[in-house]
């Protein structure tokens, strides 16, 4: 509507209950409410018709009064105006049943949330009332022009955000203490994609270099980056939809935020989902929204973890009970509540989220819809979003999920309103940014502010740079989350990449549960411990379904759930015994926990599960192989396999980790047994020459017998002293480079130089152009020839 509106409320009742909605409207019209009320506003010759329809033309919100005489004689007429207020498209208006008696509700308004008039705490249904019945101009229109609220109430709140979300602090499950680091010291500026056909991303980029544009990516004519819906625009060609040839297009965060005002941000778990919104909600609360987000406005931040938002609603629900459709004004209690029994240090009037919400100068941070476990649960949360984005229209609004979270259903709810965006991985420059700002950050915070304290911490971030290029880590190493452990290990002493079953081991215990364990909120205890297994037991369960699946070889690391149900009940029946019928339901909920909160196993497409990244298999299934009888049989049998190299170098490095006499004595028979089929005439020769070196890369110094140490030593550098192995020598200057690093690196760099002094010319030269290649060029040109 052009024309503002005339009355804040339409009050529609049965005239047989005046006596009851008469005080209610004095009541309003004292509180400042624009009321149009019948008895004040018909005079005598009016047409009533007529006058009635004017009135809820000029009104913004109409309340129905519902009651047995409302639902009884009088119902066709009052009725009759109810639809433009009902109409999901009309924005502008808002439809407010109120319930007077017990008298059963009608038709289709059992599915809109009621003010319970009829209820004993009539003071707290006149407050919600009261909410939606205030004209939304007479609420604060940002932080600084807010006459509602006195300055002193703003500080607070803004200082009170910048207090609870400044401090990022990492966990590492072996640390001593948990690292409070700044969060916008060690923040890096994510990157994103949207999906756009070819033909567009050429448009696109070409219209970006005529405007001299250089930050993210491209932009559509109407000037959106992301999509106005949860699909990407089409083009058609008679019947035929070309989403199959869209393809992912690179663009910055910040890009998305300028273009759309309601923003869905997908992304992996570790992606750094709630990290971005904790960054977005200090630059609002430190007004530096325009420097760091080129956003030209001025925001409250209102931050509100889902999890705990439907938790509020289990418990609303077993209070009043919930109607079969939320409203936003959930959402504003929810927050009020939260607030008032999470930070009672910091007083906030009763009305304050409220009033912030329908003044629509707010960035509102919605996170983890994924969170919600139970889907029944998520739609109904989904819901609650849905209003508050249709009613609180003129806020900006940030929704995070992981792309399991924001499933079909999700997406009908509220894709028509979200431009969606997905996290990519860290590039190398963004990798390289995270490593300097943490090792910064907790150095600092260890050793204090110095010149020195900075040059200890840019040299162990150049220590740790190289070491994340190794085949195995630069993967996880793209993850936020991932790199933070990285660094964690790295800070401890503990070598990267050459204790890798240390890293999988901390990466897979601080997905299978940690991080649960650490978020904010009872429910998500709760929801960590469903099934009533801790981490230690659900990867228990987890080691012999990888082990069945990488048995399947390369082209069988997807499965169904219902295949992954039928192997998880068979393994939940062996460890805990049970009916079948009871094993096959905990194994359902515990792949909607590996899933849904973990991460580690992943829904490739609809109904097809894999794991997040083979190295989790890889590591998950060597684990499963050492638990055998017969390890040792079993890898020596799998030896000419590539596909189980990795599984048996790390088979390797998990038996030897207690580094115990037992522990010492098994990993020599494996490690010999190993040596010995390489090396058995009977057979060809393997595919893997060195494996056995490899092996003992992944092994501490005290994790075998010296004697099989050096004979693999031995062996491996065997190849520099016969002619007809020299076309191995490439290969094993690749080894040698990594073994180097490893605990084995010392008594190999000795028997080097003492093959430079060989009676043979031909082995010296090997020997010292073999040093040169591992970057020893220093000692190497200084030996005889």
């Amino acid at each position: 509507m052009s024309e503002p509106f005339a009355y804040d409320v339409f009050l529609s009742h049965s005239a047989k209950d005046k006596a009851v909605v008469c005080p209610l409207a004095e009541r309003l019209r004292k509180d400042g409410v624009k009321v149009w009320f019948d008895e004040w506003v018909l005079k005598p010759g009016d047409s009533i018709p007529a006058k009635i329809e004017e009135g809820l033309e000029r009104s913004r919100v109409l309340v129905l009064c519902m009651s047995a005489n409302a639902f009884g004689s009088d119902w066709a007429q009052l009725e009759s105006g109810t639809f433009r207020f009902r109409d999901p498209l009309n924005k502008e208006r808002r439809f407010l049943p109120l319930r007077l008696d017990d008298a059963p509700i009608k038709g289709s308004l059992v599915q809109f949330l009621y003010i319970n008039w009829h209820s004993a705490n009539r003071e707290q249904e006149y407050e919600k009332l009261l909410e939606v019945s205030r004209h939304p101009g007479s609420w604060p229109t940002g932080h600084d022009n807010c006459s509602t609220f006195s300055s002193a109430t703003i500080k607070a709140y803004r200082e009170h955000v910048i207090q609870r979300f400044g401090t990022l602090t990492l966990y590492s499950l072996s640390s001593d203490r948990p690292i409070a680091i700044d969060l916008e010291q060690v923040f890096v500026k994510l990157t994103a994609e949207t999906r756009r056909s070819d033909i567009e991303r050429r448009r696109f980029a070409q219209r970006r270099q005529a405007s001299g544009s250089t930050e993210g990516g491209p932009q559509a004519a109407d000037g959106s980056v992301g999509e106005n819906s949860h699909k990407s625009k089409s083009k058609i060609i008679g019947d035929l939809e070309l989403d199959a040839f869209l393809i992912p297009v690179p663009v910055s965060l910040n890009e998305a935020l300028q273009q759309h005002k309601v923003l869905m941000v997908v992304g992996a778990p570790g992606s750094g989902k709630t990290t971005l919104l904790k960054y977005l909600a200090l630059s609002f609360a430190r007004g530096q929204s325009q420097a760091r987000l080129a956003l030209a406005e001025d925001r409250f931040p209102i931050y509100a973890a889902l999890r705990d938002f439907s938790r509020f609603l289990d418990n609303y629900e077993k209070r009043n009970g919930l109607p079969s459709q939320l409203t936003s004004n959930l959402m504003a209690e929810f927050l009020s509540e939260q607030h008032r029994d999470t930070f009672p240090h910091v007083t906030l009037p009763r009305d304050f989220f409220p009033q912030l919400l329908c003044g629509g100068e707010c960035a509102v941070l919605f996170d983890g819809l994924d969170e919600v476990a139970d889907p029944l649960k998520r739609s109904r949360v989904t819901e609650a979003v849905s209003s508050c984005l249709k009613d609180f229209h003129s806020n900006r609004f940030v929704i995070t999920s992981r792309p399991r979270g924001y499933d079909t259903e999700c997406r009908q709810i509220i894709g028509s309103y979200c431009a969606e965006c997905s996290i990519r991985d860290f590039d190398n420059e963004q990798i390289k940014a995270f490593v300097e700002n943490w090792y910064l950050a907790v150095t600092l915070d260890s050793e204090g502010d110095s010149p020195t304290s900075r040059d200890t911490a840019k040299r162990k971030a150049l220590d740790l740079l190289p070491k994340l290029e190794a085949d195995r880590i630069r993967p996880l190493s793209k993850n936020p989350l991932l790199l933070s452990i990285l660094a964690l290990i790295h800070q401890r002493g503990l070598g990267l990449p050459q204790r890798r079953v240390a890293l999988y081991d901390e990466c897979v215990e601080f997905l299978l549960g940690y991080w649960d364990l650490r978020k904010d909120g009872e429910s998500s205890r709760d929801l960590a411990s469903m099934g009533g297994l801790d981490r230690k037991e659900k990867r228990a369960l987890l080691e012999p379904i990888a082990l069945w699946l990488h048995e399947r070889g390369s082209s069988g690391t997807e499965a169904s759930a219902a295949e992954l149900e039928r192997e998880l009940g068979i393994q939940i029946k062996n460890l805990y015994g049970g009916s079948d019928p009871e094993s096959r339901r905990r194994a359902r909920i515990f792949l909607q926990i590996v899933v849904d909160r973990a991460g580690l196993i992943v829904e490739r497409e609809t109904g097809v599960f894999a794991f997040a990244h083979l190295t989790f298999q890889e590591y998950l299934a060597a684990r499963a192989v050492a638990d055998r009888e017969d390890f040792v049989q079993f890898t020596a049998d799998h030896l000419d396999d590539p596909w189980w190299r990795e599984v048996v170098l790390l088979e390797v490095g998990y038996v030897s980790s207690p580094c115990t006499r037992r522990s010492r004595e098994l990993t020599g028979k494996l490690v010999q047994a190993i040596f010995d089929s390489l090396n058995s005439p009977a057979k060809p020769q393997r595919s893997d020459r060195l494996l056995a070196l490899r092996c003992l890369c992944d092994i501490d110094q005290l994790g075998v017998d010296e004697t099989v140490r050096h004979k693999v030593v031995d062996d491996a550098l065997a190849i520099l002293r016969d002619p007809n192995q020299w076309p191995f020598w490439i290969e094993l200057s690749d080894v040698l480079r990594y073994a180097l690093l490893s605990p084995v690196g010392v008594p190999l760099k000795l028997k080097l130089l003492a093959m430079c002094h060989a009676p043979e010319r031909t082995i010296r030269l090997r020997a010292a152009q073999t040093l040169r290649e591992l970057g020893e060029r220093d000692r190497a040109d200084m030996l005889p020839n």
